[in-house]
């Protein structure tokens, strides 16, 4: 059997998707013995199973068993459920409700995550408009765990058990928990230095039960994890999945880094600095796509709109003015030829979490204020005249229609995102005609989906997945994108001919080749062949 143990406590936000999603959906459809071993604590876990299309995956959630809910059942709620004072007042608003008792807010009841559903999620209490506590409900409707305040600080977290009474007790200061002595639900200690060191007891406990000398785990690793690995009793059966920026390298978790890749039967990573940085252990890590392709070709002929989707997350803000340029110029150079003024186009620039929207849209603004003055002044004097009569003449709009009329098609066809979810990628790249992404790390999940849409793409960095010239170009500098650009959108034999490269690698990265790649690493340690 092989065990999948993700890490997905930073994913319950909606945001990106990870290492082991791709790999268990490759498992899901075969007749080979697996499980899901899931130790973080996630009480809106069917809802993002069901997101990630993984609600019918076979899983065992550690926290349900700790809190006797592994045989719990959908329940209904309602609000007269939640012992409001008799009286209160309830103001409903598309995300949650308000709910007031004599003139003073007491409470706000929340949906699903950001209001998507109709079960409740959370329910906040406030007294003279302070918050006093937050009962997380899980989404089968019972509640979960309960977060206390004083004076709007946030003090403990209590972990529930099936009768509302707490097992644990997480502190906020430190991170450190109690366990509750007349309740103690199995656990080993009396208190614990973090949660993690619960979690991980919890693993443990539960790979004990099942676990045999057959069984191969496959373990995210993460900050947080990586000590409690190095000591696993099972780390000789564990191959360690790096993914990203989850795990940080530093001096002071290196001496537990250096245990657990010694000692773990296989590492998995998406890049290559932990090949450079551990060169000793080379034979046994392997750099693999954590993803699927699905193969659904584009839809960008059909499209009215050709769309270039640009990911901005890894490049530095400073750069950004520098790809805004170079996409201007390459669609002026493209609608300045007069066949060519009818079609329409639309850039999409992805931004990551945390990155300011206003400060791109703002970028954007000045770079064709600086470089297009007198067209975005006529823009803003027919703007003016729709209200002002005494704007300019017809005449005047006639003489210069054309000219501004492309600046202000492509002005227009600027718009700024933040993409969560990879079905999102998904349908947004199923009707792109060409990806830019620039970073000094391409993003490899928009690479995969590229490469299942049949989508050119232009990177910075070369890689196993984008081949120059054949499935997409490579631009060690900003400088070349505008041709670039041009070079895809003018050029349809081009076009398709990466086209056709990349339908040519979508089995190479399909799930079944997914599967078996991860196979031969669990039960050899070793590719048939590291292709």
């Amino acid at each position: 059997m092989i065990l999948f143990i993700p890490a997905w406590q930073h994913l319950q936000r909606g945001l990106e998707t990870d290492d082991l999603i791709g790999q268990i959906r490759s498992f899901m459809s075969s007749k080979i013995d697996y499980q899901v071993l899931i130790s973080d604590y996630i009480p809106h876990l069917r809802y993002f199973l069901h997101r990630h299309g993984l609600l019918e995956c076979h899983y065992h959630n550690v926290f349900d068993e700790l809190q006797g809910f592994l045989s719990a059942e959908q329940a209904s709620i309602n609000l007269q459920d939640l012992n409001f004072p008799v009286g209160s007042t309830f103001s409903y608003t598309p995300f949650h409700i308000l709910v007031h008792f004599e003139d003073q807010l007491i409470g706000q009841v929340c949906f699903g995550q950001g209001g998507e559903s109709l079960v409740i999620s959370e329910v906040k209490h406030f007294s003279e408009r302070y918050l006093t506590k937050i009962e997380i409900y899980d989404d089968r409707g019972f509640i979960s765990s309960c977060k206390i305040f004083e004076e709007n600080k946030l003090k403990y977290t209590d972990y529930l058990d099936s009768n509302g009474d707490w097992i644990i007790r997480e502190f906020e200061k430190d991170g450190s928990c109690k366990v509750n002595s007349e309740n103690t639900r199995g656990l080993h200690d009396k208190s614990y230095t973090s949660f993690s060191d619960i979690k991980f007891e919890l693993m443990e406990k539960h790979l004990l039960k099942i676990i045999t000398s057959k069984c191969a785990l496959i373990i995210s690793v993460t900050n947080d994890n990586i000590s409690q690995i190095s000591s696993s009793f099972f780390l000789s059966q564990m191959t360690l999945s790096f993914f990203k920026e989850r795990y940080t390298f530093s001096e002071k978790k290196d001496c537990f880094l250096v245990k657990a890749i010694e000692g773990a039967q296989a590492v998995l990573s998406d890049r290559p600095k932990i090949v450079e940085k551990f060169q000793r252990e080379s034979h046994k890590i392997y750099l693999i796509s954590p993803y699927d392709s699905r193969f659904k070709l584009s839809l960008t002929q059909e499209m009215k709109e050709e769309v270039v989707y640009v990911d901005l997350r890894e490049m530095k803000q400073e750069e950004w003015e520098s790809i805004v340029e170079a996409l201007v110029l390459s669609l002026l150079a493209i609608l300045s030829i007069e066949k060519e003024e009818s079609r329409e186009f639309q850039v999409i620039l992805r931004i990551g979490d945390g990155f300011s929207q206003s400060c791109l849209l703002k970028i954007i603004e000045n770079y064709f204020t600086e470089n297009f003055p007198n067209e975005m002044t006529i823009l803003a004097q027919i703007e003016e005249e729709i209200t002002d009569e005494n704007g300019l003449t017809g005449q005047y709009l006639a003489e210069v229609e054309q000219k501004v009329q492309v600046i202000f098609q492509i002005w227009k066809s600027f718009i700024v995102k933040e993409i969560k979810t990879e079905e999102e990628v998904f349908k947004l790249i199923g009707k792109t005609r060409i990806i830019v992404d620039m970073g000094n790390q391409p993003d490899l999940f928009t690479q995969i989906a590229g490469i299942s849409a049949g989508i050119p793409q232009i990177n910075r960095i070369p890689s196993e997945y984008i081949k120059h010239q054949e499935n997409g170009l490579i631009l060690p500098e900003i400088d070349g994108l505008s041709e670039a650009v041009i070079y895809y959108l003018e050029n349809l034999s081009e076009w398709q001919r990466a086209r056709a490269h990349s339908v040519q690698q979508i089995k190479r990265y399909s799930g079944i080749e997914l599967q078996k790649k991860i196979l031969r690493i669990t039960k050899r340690g070793q590719y048939e062949n590291k292709d």
